[in-house]
């Protein structure tokens, strides 16, 4: 479950086998937006918090044996999906958040690390520097968002610094 940070009344909601809804009433209603979304595993659905009508979805397709990075990402608030994984490894990826400034900055943890990528997601690089290799489950921005704390599935939690990114 995804809450808006711009509008009280608008949430998203995922299940399996990648189905989300979305509500823009509090949750009075609740229409599915899938149509775009593959049939796997839905991990997080993330609204944005600089676009009232962005929406991200990541997938995982490792329980069908398939290690490809399944994220997307929606302008219109679901009815349409765009796959936004070009450049990442294959690997699931577990979080996406959106970078405080609104400038195309996206931070994902995947199975292999944390991610970034400064123009919406076209292209991505590598965060790992000094992080282990290790599945990435939850990312904050911390602060004045300088700083992005990973937490990885052995329970650690890392910070990276981002005023060098």
């Amino acid at each position: 479950l995804s809450e808006s940070p711009l509008h009280k009344d608008r949430l998203a909601a995922g299940a399996s086998p990648g189905r989300v809804s979305v509500t823009s009433d509090g949750g009075s209603s609740w229409p599915s937006v899938v149509a775009d979304l593959p049939r796997k595993t839905l991990l997080r659905v993330e609204l944005s918090r600089h676009s009232d009508e962005k929406l991200f979805a990541c997938l995982s397709g490792a329980g069908q044996g398939d290690q490809r990075p399944y994220l997307y990402e929606s302008q219109d608030f679901g009815k349409s999906w765009t796959w936004i994984g070009r450049g990442l490894p294959n690997a699931g990826v577990n979080v996406i958040i959106e970078g405080p400034h609104g400038h195309g900055d996206l931070y994902v943890g995947t199975d292999l690390g944390v991610y970034g990528s400064r123009d919406g997601g076209s292209t991505w690089s590598s965060l790992a520097e000094g992080l282990p290799t290790a599945p990435v489950l939850d990312l904050k921005l911390n602060g004045s968002a300088s700083t992005l704390v990973a937490v990885t599935n052995g329970l650690s939690a890392f910070a990276l610094d981002l005023s060098s990114q």
